[in-house]
């Protein structure tokens, strides 16, 4: 597929994002068939289709700063136990 483009216009060279999550979705990419591209300020950022790019292009910063956000969860250790009533 041929990624969209924000930026070919101006001719600035793009960085691939290289993400393998798609960032609306949080699917795997390439699980649900082909990958979809699109660049947004100088970052191509893959997604798992081409149904997610209009959801990312009504609030791409939300969805990149979920992307740059350190995933935790099931390996989050709490110090110190149970801390009910520190």
């Amino acid at each position: 597929y041929k990624a969209y483009s924000q930026d070919a216009e101006n001719g600035s060279k793009v960085v691939d994002a290289c993400n393998k999550i798609c960032p609306v979705s949080g699917e795997q990419i390439g699980m649900m068939g082909p990958a979809a591209q699109y660049e947004y300020k100088g970052k191509s950022y893959n997604f798992c289709c081409q149904g997610c790019i209009p959801e990312f292009k009504k609030n791409p910063g939300k969805y990149i700063a979920k992307m740059e956000r350190p995933v935790s969860g099931e390996h989050s250790t709490q110090e110190g136990g149970d801390r009910h009533g520190h």
